[in-house]
């Protein structure tokens, strides 16, 4: 049952106490005997008892049965008595026992009790009778009220449902403060434990109380402090003093939607007699920033003294004129001024928690409560987006999120919730956790963000804010709220005043549209393209301007839907968009312009380096420029870019593969290679793309033996996965198990028919027509080498033969015997003078099975000046299994 439901406690009806409504329920409970029903509270009935062992009558609380049963009811039951027990004051009601009563004969279950003061009188809400209480008596109550709430608030217990049917007065005038069923100990500076404010109360955001006396923290599911009972009081003020509470009544959502945003009438308009004095401390505990009223309830309890000597009521006041030494008045000057002064330069100089400049903050998935799907990604993309302007502050972004979980051993596409969000942090070592949350109460919606310590799990600063409809949330509130949050972490008001752009300046103001961005980039990541794309086309239908979407399109297309054309024009547009977008976004986005449009790469690198100067960790200006640089031909540059960006990101697998894939390919340290493809793997162990660079770097090191078994682990637990399949096949053929290659390559010439790649059926049926006959098959070896001779000879008919189709076609001619013809065709095209390294390839293929070895050779060295990049392959390539132990083919690829 949660607190929203109903809560624990002794709550009794507004009936005198004396008229008792009769003996219902139990006889008997362990040594108390029923007398009569008083009434019935959240969870139980409270009856009047006699204590028979200290002969006393007392109000007892029985659990009902079948709630009782409920683990976290005991809990929360159990919990009460510790927080009533603790209170000693003549304000409030005393509790002296609580309990479990013996199990019934029968079988019955025991029930939970407690046992507690029996005030005699009425309830504040029957003296009340909607009618207002003479202004001395106001005064005299408010006090009473006040000094009771401070002695609960010095232990750190909040009431959190302060109204008339809460406050019991005595016949002789004194009021009580019953029912601390839903008190809660807040953590006062230095306390820990159990009975400190958890993550697991404040997590649920439960909205407590009754809401009309609620105040609009606890509208909000806020947590609750002294300043939260400030303002129930100030509502019972109110209504003692017009006989009508402050926010009327009607359905609890309307009540709660005037609690937050409507102020309450002046009281002086409704009861014209109220000294203004007492109608600006009743307007003050009345303030909706809980900042803005009485910090504690002795001030509350002073601030009604000095209203009530203003006002010539000091008598209703018992002790009010009882002066006060002149050296106290001087001691709590100077106490006042020293706490002030702690307050102050704590305010001024402290930040919510430990955090230094460039230190990670990790926003969690939105708590959204409002039923408004939407705001889910977008709130949290808009959070992301807005405070990734600062300098200060580095997002942990989703990427990293998603990375982490994956070296955690966790499903990557895991929520992150509080307690996920904690591990993460825990585990990356991010300095601060940022938990978002969305209400709606009617029209106006609550935003608020939890900042908490990861290590120790503490909410350090809690930050809220209201906005008017759901379209002030984009266009004002989440800016606010970003600001407040990067100055709490440090951030110096001047460095936010740089860097912080009105976020729908460089976004969008249509929440659909950065909803659909948020899709996209979440289906970019999955490398779901074609859903992405379309989820960004979709964003910029809703907003046409939208530069962030029309710019992820663009490189999306220009980088992996084979789209190069549409992908320039549509950076281009972006950027010609982007003039009111953040400074980070603009120079990224004019970077990957003159990167991938322009074709300018000094620029490029120019702007990369610039952003890297004033963004020192992010990823993407190292990573493209290492980029830049490898197509550059600077490799020993573009290898330490890589470095860099592992250096800021080392959860992230790019930089690692385009390091690896540089040291291996173009600088040829095998050995270097293969200790990042080991990192690679560790950071991604079910990647099929770590562990084939790691079975590859095995390959560069001659450790076949060990890349066979490395390429067979990966087919075990991803079968479809064709490099592996291809490279497997290779490493068979290479040592001599032509039978088991024969299945490999029959499995790989079906599906490269099947898909109608010509140059894929050509060398897949080479690759097999070898194998055959490496088993001793040549007539089934024959028999496909002619098949595929001849479908090319028939594509010629229609259409010429392309140069890699007469490649493949001399190849094959070589391999089924016919090497004059393989010869012919093989030297027409070498006196064209080909210049591209695939082409010189298949050349030096052709020249190796016909039996020219030097030759073959001297085109594998001409294929290598003209930049063919993969010089690992020739020791696994089928054609060139006659020179594999050829000492210039180790020159070629050497092993370090």
């Amino acid at each position: 049952m949660s607190d929203h439901a109903a809560y624990i406690g002794w709550e009794l009806s507004s009936s005198n106490h004396h008229g008792s409504e009769g003996a219902s329920g139990p006889d008997r409970i362990s040594h108390f005997e029923i007398v009569g029903r008083l009434g019935t509270g959240g969870m139980g009935d409270v009856y009047r008892a006699r204590d028979e062992v200290l002969d006393r009558e007392v109000a007892l609380k029985l659990v009902r049965p079948e709630v009782a049963q409920d683990e976290e009811v005991r809990q929360r039951f159990l919990r009460e008595a510790r927080l009533a027990a603790a209170i000693n004051h003549s304000g409030v009601a005393t509790l002296f026992e609580a309990g479990e009563t013996e199990p019934v004969e029968n079988g019955g279950k025991p029930q939970l009790y407690l046992a507690s003061e029996l005030v005699e009188g009425q309830n504040l809400e029957g003296v009340l009778r909607n009618e207002p209480l003479p202004i001395e008596r106001v005064i005299d109550l408010g006090v009473q009220l006040a000094e009771a709430l401070a002695a609960a608030h010095e232990l750190g217990i909040v009431h959190r449902d302060i109204k008339p049917s809460n406050l019991m007065v005595t016949d002789g005038g004194q009021l009580k403060v019953l029912d601390f069923g839903i008190a809660k100990r807040v953590g006062w500076a230095g306390v820990q434990g159990d009975d400190a404010e958890t993550l697991t109360y404040t997590a649920r955001g439960a909205i407590v109380g009754t809401p009309a006396y609620m105040a609009p923290e606890q509208v909000a599911g806020g947590v609750a402090d002294a300043r939260t009972d400030i303002h129930g009081a100030g509502c019972v003020l109110y209504q003692m003093l017009t006989g009508r509470g402050p926010f009327g009544s009607g359905a609890p959502s309307e009540v709660m939607r005037r609690v937050i945003v409507t102020p309450p009438k002046p009281l002086r308009t409704l009861r014209a007699e109220v000294p203004q004095p007492l109608a600006d401390v009743v307007e003050r505990a009345l303030a909706k920033d809980p900042g803005d009223r009485y910090q504690t309830a002795e001030e509350l309890a002073t601030a009604l003294r000095g209203a009530a000597a203003s006002t010539g009521v000091r008598h209703a006041l018992r002790g009010i004129g009882a002066p006060v030494p002149r050296r106290t008045i001087l001691t709590a000057a100077v106490v006042v001024v020293v706490v002030l002064s702690v307050l102050v330069g704590r305010k001024i100089f402290s930040t919510a928690l430990p955090f230094d400049n460039r230190d990670w903050l990790l926003v969690a998935d939105v708590v959204n409560e409002t039923g408004d799907e939407g705001f889910t990604l977008a709130l949290k993309s808009a959070l992301e987006t807005d405070l990734r302007q600062s300098r200060h502050v580095n997002i942990f972004d989703e990427g990293r999120v998603r990375n982490t979980l994956k070296m955690m051993r966790r499903d990557p596409a895991d929520t992150i919730d509080l307690e996920t969000g904690l591990h993460v942090c825990r585990f990356a070592g991010v300095r601060a956790l940022l938990v978002p949350r969305i209400d709606a109460v009617g029209d106006v919606y609550i935003l608020q963000a939890s900042l908490i310590e990861p290590e120790t799990g503490r909410i350090a600063d809690r930050i809220r804010l209201t906005a008017n409809g759901r379209d002030e949330v984009l266009l004002e509130t989440i800016d606010a709220l970003t600001e407040q949050v990067r100055h709490r972490l440090g951030e110096s008001m001047q460095s936010i005043a740089e860097t912080d752009a009105p976020l729908i300046q460089y976004t969008t103001s249509s929440w659909e549209a950065l909803r659909l961005l948020a899709i996209g980039s979440k289906e970019w990541r999955a490398r779901r393209y074609e859903a992405a794309a379309r989820s960004f086309e979709l964003a910029l239908e809703q907003d046409p301007h939208f530069a962030m979407a029309r710019g992820s399109l663009g490189l999306l297309e220009f980088q992996f839907l084979g789209k190069p054309e549409e992908g320039r024009q549509l950076l281009a547009e972006a950027l010609e968009d982007a003039s009111d977008v953040s400074r980070r976004e603009y120079l990224l986005l004019r970077a990957i312009n003159r990167q991938f449009v322009d074709d300018d790469p000094d620029a490029a690198l120019a702007d990369y380096r610039l952003i890297s100067e004033l963004y020192p960790d992010a990823l993407q200006p190292y990573n493209n420029s290492g980029r830049i640089l490898q197509r550059l031909g600077r490799y020993e540059e573009a290898t330490r870019m890589y470095e860099r960006a592992h250096e800021i990101d080392p959860r992230n697998p790019i930089p690692l593969f385009n390091q690896w894939f540089t040291l291996n390919q173009y600088l040829r340290r095998p050995a270097a290679a293969y200790e990042v493809a080991r990192e690679l793997v560790e950071l991604q162990p079910e990647s099929p793309w770590a562990r084939h660079g790691l079975a590859w770097s095995l390959v560069a090191l001659r450790r076949f033996d060990d890349a066979e078994a490395g390429m067979r682990a990966i087919l075990e637990s991803d079968p479809s996965f064709s490099y592996a399949l291809a490279n497997l096949a290779h490493l068979l053929y290479r040592r001599g198990a032509f039978d088991e290659a024969v299945d490999l390559y029959r499995k790989m010439d079906a599906e490269s028919h099947a898909s109608e790649r010509i140059d894929s059926d050509a060398f897949d049926s080479l690759c097999l027509g070898l194998a055959l006959q490496g088993a001793g098959r040549a007539d089934e070896a024959r028999t496909v080498l002619e098949a595929e001779i001849d479908a090319l000879r028939a594509q010629s008919v229609s259409n010429p033969l392309e140069d890699f189709e007469r490649e493949r076609q001399a190849g094959l001619l070589a391999a089924v015997g016919r090497g004059r013809e393989a010869s012919a065709l093989a030297r027409k095209i070498e006196a064209e003078d080909p210049d591209d390294p695939q082409v010189l390839l298949a050349l030096a293929e052709v020249y190796a099975l016909i039996g020219e070895p030097d030759h073959a050779i001297a085109l594998l060295g001409r294929a290598f000046d003209a930049g063919y990049d993969d010089p690992y392959y020739v020791l696994l390539d089928p054609p060139l299994r006659g020179l594999q132990n050829r000492p210039e083919l180790e020159q070629l690829a050497p092993p370090s």
